[in-house]
């Protein structure tokens, strides 16, 4: 549900886009540094999982713009 309603690309594709596209935006955009992956990113700023999901989704929303 989460990744038509967020209109995710088909998931070869979009491990590419993660890997490199999104990770060098969240970079550039909220002073993260290049060693650190997008997911642990995430992780260290939410309290929970369910929290974590929520805020990639918000991030991803955000990137697509």
């Amino acid at each position: 549900m989460a990744v038509i309603e967020h209109n995710i690309p088909e998931s070869e594709q979009f491990n590419r886009k993660l890997e490199k596209d999104f990770n060098n935006w969240l970079c550039k955009n909220y002073s993260m540094g290049n060693s650190i992956c997008w997911y642990i990113f995430v992780i260290t700023e939410t309290k929970s999982e369910a929290e974590a999901f929520d805020r990639f989704f918000e991030l991803w929303d955000e990137f697509r713009k």
